[in-house]
């Protein structure tokens, strides 16, 4: 880094990107050194990239490591005007201690406060069902602009979707093109192997594999994530190596229950979901990233889980119109009790009521929501 850089900007704390230290996905990223800069009143993230020592050795692959690292800042300088893409406010060299160039770069970036959807996750901050699905398609709308330079991200999933605070609601951006690869004529890329549950089964094959539909499952995986967070439930070393061996047959990184489409999630995202998340890229629809933004734009009460505990639980969205779908396990039956309830302000109202008898399950739940979410709507 330039010594005038350096003497403007402070270090104040170091942050560590929580989902390589938690989940041991990848090996794990290099800190992210967080910088005051005083003179604009901001603070700014700094990202290094070190290439390995061999590639320092031979110049010609020192260029090529250049341009392929360096991508992620240039893709995203080019972006800088795109509301829901990540800015990079610039690359430097890194210095020592003497003052002489170490072959390392730092990408800056604005800081931001929030963090990604999964730190969000992470520190105990939750979503309601509204939220979630407005930042999915503000990253949505990020992708869309990515491919439209034709290139794929490669590594769509909630630690590389950030957010920010607007006046009127939370704000998505995609971030973290470190994996980004130019798409061919054919609209094909190469596939980039990492078995995490946010990416689709054919980038374990490192050969042209990835397309724009294979980000389009991150954002399904996404989805999942934030209405239900559970990706992660019991991820360790034996579930990584589980899941490269499903993606290498062709398999999701987790069971397809797991990506199972939560209840209280309006038809059409639920349908969205189950579509995104195929194994295969041929049965997945929408095609592009700005059709599974159009798709979002649909009315989503603003659930919130207010109760859940082993015998008890409860969601609801207040306003205008008051909805809560609740159930109970009844003393001394094998039954739950489910109901669903409407307020307009004239007194609550039953919409939908019945029992489900042994363990619940979310497909049996659908229609309570679905009827709350009727009376919401109307």
């Amino acid at each position: 880094m330039s010594t005038d850089l350096r003497t403007r900007l402070q270090p104040t704390d170091l942050r560590v990107l929580h989902v390589d230290v938690v989940t041991g996905i990848s090996v794990a990223s290099a800190p992210v050194t967080v910088y005051d800069d005083p003179h604009l009143g901001r603070r700014l993230a700094g990202k290094v990239l070190q290439p390995p020592p061999e590639v320092l050795e031979d110049p010609a692959a020192t260029t090529k490591w250049y341009a392929t690292d360096l991508l992620e800042g240039r893709l995203q300088q080019s972006l800088r005007d795109d509301d829901h893409v990540l800015d990079v406010v610039t690359v430097q060299e890194v210095h020592d201690e003497h003052g002489r160039p170490t072959g390392a770069v730092e990408i800056l970036t604005p800081f931001m406060e929030l963090g990604s959807l999964f730190d969000h996750w992470y520190e105990g901050g939750r979503l309601d069902a509204r939220e979630a699905v407005a930042v999915v398609r503000d990253a949505a709308l990020g992708l869309a602009a990515v491919h439209d330079l034709g290139y794929v991200h490669r590594d769509v999933k909630t630690p590389n979707v950030f957010l920010c605070r607007r006046p009127d609601r939370l704000h998505g951006l995609i971030g973290d093109l470190g994996h980004a690869a130019a798409l061919g004529v054919d609209g094909i890329a190469e596939g980039h192997p990492q078995p995490n549950p946010w990416i689709a089964p054919e980038q374990m094959d490192p050969k042209r594999t990835a397309s724009v539909v294979t980000d389009l499952f991150g954002l399904g995986a996404c989805l999942v994530d934030v209405l239900r967070p559970s990706l992660l439930d019991g991820w360790n070393q034996q579930r990584r190596l589980e899941a490269a061996k499903r993606m290498t047959e062709g398999h999701l990184p987790l069971p397809l229950r797991r990506y199972a489409p939560p209840p209280w999630a309006p038809p059409r995202v639920r349908r969205l979901i189950r579509s995104l998340t195929k194994p295969h890229p041929a049965d997945r629809s929408p095609r592009t990233a700005r059709d599974v933004a159009d798709a979002l734009s649909t009315p989503v009460p603003p659930w919130r889980c207010t109760d859940s505990t082993a015998d008890v639980f409860r969601f609801e969205a207040n306003g205008s119109v008051r909805v809560a779908v609740a159930g109970h396990r009844m003393r001394r039956k094998d039954q739950w009790q489910v109901r669903a309830v409407a307020d307009r302000g004239r007194g609550e109202r039953s919409v939908l009521s019945g029992r489900i008898p042994g363990q619940y399950r979310d497909t049996d739940l659908k229609g309570y929501f679905d009827a709350a979410l009727t009376a919401w709507s109307r």
